[in-house]
């Protein structure tokens, strides 16, 4: 829950900074507890507003391989 709140805050003082953030640790997404998921997700759909050429839609998806 600490680890929760600290990521909230960042995304409130800096959107960038928890963008990054969770870049930098997105391996780790799935392990996360669901609180800290359910932020993870409210900072993405932040995103995909602020920063619509970020956001990915079924139709652009592209296979990983």
């Amino acid at each position: 829950m600490c680890k929760r709140n600290a990521f909230v805050v960042l995304s409130n003082i800096s959107h960038q900074k928890a963008v990054d953030y969770l870049m930098a640790n997105f391996d780790e997404i799935t392990s996360m507890d669901a609180m800290m998921q359910s932020a993870v997700i409210e900072l993405i759909q932040k995103d995909a507003v602020l920063n619509p050429n970020n956001k990915v839609t079924a139709s652009s998806k592209k296979p990983l391989c």
